[in-house]
């Protein structure tokens, strides 16, 4: 798939008009199964007759696609507008605060992380007789710190 900061850089070459013709949109023909995919482009209502080869893109069926002009034909550069996850968006942790890779599982290290202290916190504030759990509020436990 092309990385978003390739799809505004050319985004911006079409809105500069430097290179009008140089690019278009479009989306996989809804009945593709295999092999180069026909292209419904922006405007248009119908597929190609034409099949157009890809790059690293493996097409599927109604993907909302990126096309470049080269040697007098379309090439299909890959899908855009697709969904990102967060398993799929790595992370730099130069620190090592995490285990995880993605931001995905650092998410849940960090959700794991504060719900441990909160525990700990609220078990501390329970020992000097104020009753709160680990599932209570900032605020909460904040509020019966002040009581103690």
């Amino acid at each position: 798939m092309i990385t978003p900061e390739k799809f505004l850089q050319i985004i911006q070459i079409i809105k500069d008009n430097k290179e009008k013709s140089r690019f278009k949109l479009g989306k996989i023909d809804p009945d593709y199964t295999g092999g180069d995919p026909r292209i419904v482009f922006d405007g248009e209502s119908s597929a190609s007759a034409k099949a157009y080869k890809t790059v690293s893109y493996a097409p599927v069926a109604n993907d909302r696609v990126l096309l470049a002009r080269v040697a007098g034909t379309y090439l299909v550069l890959g899908e855009i507008g697709g969904a990102v996850t967060a398993t799929g968006v790595g992370i730099a942790d130069a620190d090592e605060n995490f285990t995880s890779t993605h931001v995905e599982g650092a998410l849940a290290e960090l959700f794991a992380y504060v719900s441990n202290g909160k525990s700990l916190i609220a078990a501390a504030i329970t020992d000097r007789g104020q009753q709160v759990s680990g599932s209570d509020t900032f605020e909460q436990l904040a509020d019966a710190i002040r009581a103690i």
